[in-house]
């Protein structure tokens, strides 16, 4: 994009006379919105760029936590499907006498 309008303002140079009062006006206006389209181009370049960074970030933060998560559930069904070793009660062992 920034190739058309740089490549916009040469034509404009070529074109334009700037010998008359009009002529060196309106290269004055066109040069400041040359500059102000420059300038959006490299606000919104820079925006995107932070966009992506910052998905990016996010995404990796994301997987990070997933797999945190994952884990966590993993050794959390592994403990519930242990098998658990009981201690005889008094009942099973005949009540308190034994003699």
């Amino acid at each position: 994009l920034w190739l058309l309008i740089v490549k916009g303002f040469q034509i404009y140079l070529q074109v334009a006379d700037p010998g008359t009062a009009y002529g060196a006006a309106s290269s004055v206006l066109v040069f400041l919105v040359f500059l102000y389209l420059t300038s959006m181009g490299l606000i919104v370049g820079a925006m995107s760029a932070a966009v992506i960074v910052r998905r990016s970030r996010h995404r990796g933060r994301v997987k990070r936590q997933t797999a945190a998560l994952r884990e966590r559930q993993t050794a959390a069904l592994r403990e519930r499907l242990r098998p658990r070793v009981v201690a005889p009660t008094v009942l099973e062992s005949g009540g308190l006498d034994h003699g």
